[in-house]
């Protein structure tokens, strides 16, 4: 662990929730293509989304119906198709000034399969 894991575990006084990341907003979907992009992957197929809303739907009616909790509901369908940016001013304020991999393309190249990052 390095960077603001050992500054939150270290520091006197750190309490509470970090956001952490980057200052760029992205969307799962961007997160995904990046990842297969940066390891020389095929671009992943996407299904239409009102097949995901659909099964959503058929996810919280089954759930109601049997009082049980849904594994899938229209909301999470909703936040990985729309961009957040979250307030990093604090994680940068009180645990790291500066970003080891500020960006997601420079983060991304942790994700590159081993046989890969020799190439």
């Amino acid at each position: 662990m390095d960077g603001s894991g050992v500054s939150a575990i270290k520091r006197p006084g750190v309490r509470g929730i970090y956001c952490l990341g980057d200052d760029q907003p992205t969307t799962l979907q961007r997160f995904l293509d990046e990842l297969a992009k940066t390891n020389g992957w095929r671009r992943p197929w996407r299904a239409p989304g009102v097949m995901f809303v659909a099964a959503a739907g058929c996810c919280e009616a089954w759930a109601r119906l049997f009082g049980t909790v849904s594994p899938l509901t229209r909301d999470f369908i909703h936040i990985g198709r729309v961009s957040f940016v979250c307030d990093v001013s604090r994680m940068k304020r009180e645990l790291l000034m500066d970003l080891t991999y500020p960006t997601l393309e420079r983060g991304l190249e942790l994700l590159r399969y081993p046989e890969d990052r020799a190439a």
